[in-house]
């Protein structure tokens, strides 16, 4: 739908807030098609946007004012984070000042440069991948303001993305490397946790918001509910991504037996600094009772790879590797599909993969 502006833009209250809207028409069938501009909490802020609206915007009002507040209903808080950082950190600093409808390829294409050239501490201001996300993040809120009728074409789909850097990414462990992983690093405290990944494929965020009131040692069984992500920096638990993300899982009695044990060590840990119990109930936390940083845990396993003489791996990596041994690992695995990242479609693939499953032992990962 091709939309024409037909009048100023007016202030106008919505229940708890106000709201801009402009008169406008769809080109091709003639009908009437209002469009609304961000909301407010004041008539103050509500007006001055409609002046700006009337007037030619600017990048950064329409970024700041406009987009950023109606995405925020809509997505989640990491990608909400992710917007922030790139429109306040890479796209107003060295563009917001020009008006939307001045936006051209000739100037995005310099714009993209200035992005891989040099920042004050002498080395590039930002990497080939982050500068594609940047790039991404002000394509998106440009083809919503076509939508909203505000510009007639998206220039930055005339710009060309820097090419991406070759991969370097380490490969999932062998049988062999994740098997003598697990032998220098039975004494962790978090070996546990490796085992579960090992056997289970289960992701990061689902293995560190996994909950005790989720397992259930006497059956055998673990029902995947919650995640924990990183928003903003921090750690917070979330759910799932739908209900039907929801998986369950059927664990051998050797790998119940070192789950008992962990959770056997974690509450000695919380008795040493004077703690009854964690309050979100987590399987695996810090020293202290907490939640543990995702990062952390990369950096732990980067560590530990190191001392145990096996390449360098990911927790994302971990997945993979049990993926990838799964007759000859131990994956004890019922009910739901590894999902679609994982690399099986849900429910057809995953019968297809839990019929693989079925034929693993937990004795090869002794």
């Amino acid at each position: 739908m091709a939309w024409v502006s037909r009048g100023d833009p007016t202030v106008q209250r919505q229940r708890d807030c106000w709201v801009v809207r402009q008169p406008g028409v769809d080109s091709v069938t003639g009908k009437r098609r209002p469009r609304q501009f961000g909301t407010f909490d004041t008539e103050h802020e509500a007006e001055a946007a409609a002046v700006r609206i009337g007037s030619g915007m600017l990048l950064e009002a329409y970024l700041l004012d406009l987009w950023l507040g109606a995405k925020a209903l809509k997505i989640e808080g990491s990608t909400l984070h992710q917007y922030r950082w790139a429109v306040e950190g890479h796209i107003v600093p060295l563009i917001g000042s020009v008006g939307l409808n001045d936006l051209t390829p000739t100037l995005l294409g310099r714009w993209l440069e200035d992005l891989a050239g040099p920042a004050e501490c002498g080395g590039p201001r930002l990497g080939v991948t982050s500068i594609r996300l940047v790039r991404k993040v002000l394509s998106v809120a440009l083809s919503d303001a076509v939508e909203s009728g505000l510009l007639q074409h998206n220039p930055v789909t005339a710009t060309v993305a820097p090419l991406p850097v070759a991969s370097t990414e380490h490969k999932a462990w062998t049988l062999e490397e994740a098997r003598r992983f697990l032998a220098v690093q039975r004494e962790h405290r978090l070996y546990a946790l490796f085992r579960l990944a090992l056997v289970t494929g289960m992701r990061r965020g689902e293995l560190l918001g996994l909950r005790w009131c989720d397992v259930d040692l006497d059956a055998g069984r673990i029902v995947l509910v919650q995640q924990l992500a990183l928003v903003g920096g921090r750690p917070v638990i979330k759910p799932l991504a739908s209900p039907v993300a929801d998986r369950e899982f059927e664990l051998s009695p050797a790998t119940l037996a070192i789950l008992g044990a962990h959770r056997k060590r974690q509450s000695d840990e919380f008795g040493v600094v004077g703690l009854d119990h964690d309050e979100e109930d987590l399987v695996f936390t810090n020293e202290v009772g907490a939640a543990i940083d995702p990062n952390n845990l990369g950096r732990t396993l980067i560590r530990l790879s190191a001392e145990a003489g096996v390449p360098r791996v990911t927790p994302s990596l971990l997945r993979h590797t049990a993926l990838a041994c799964g007759d000859r690992v131990g994956w004890y695995w019922l009910r739901k599909a590894v999902g679609r990242r994982g690399g099986c479609r849900a429910d057809g693939g995953a019968r297809h993969a839990v019929a693989a499953g079925a034929r693993w032992s937990n004795r090869s990962l002794r």
